[in-house]
């Protein structure tokens, strides 16, 4: 039974999480990793482990996990580059 539960709480914790993650990628645009710039990807990847930390651990608050992928968002929209801008 207490297996039943766990995997009823995960089974919830990945349909709220997974969409809001799907929303920020589309609203970040369509890019191939090969065009991406190095922030860009990094942006991706922390978003990546954010998601996954949510999903493995009931301990992390879900709360948490969306304001940490709206913040990656931000800054992923910011004009911050590694890219040589002259």
């Amino acid at each position: 039974m207490e297996l039943l539960k766990e995997l009823v709480i995960l089974l919830v914790r990945v349909i709220t999480i997974l969409p809001l993650l799907l929303l920020v990628t589309l609203i970040m645009g369509k890019r191939s990793i090969g065009e991406l710039p190095v922030f860009d990807f990094l942006i991706f990847l922390s978003l990546g482990a954010v998601v996954g930390a949510d999903i493995a651990d009931a301990d992390i608050s879900h709360i948490h996990t969306a304001v940490a992928i709206i913040l990656n968002r931000d800054i992923a929209e910011s004009n911050i580059t590694f890219e040589n801008t002259e």
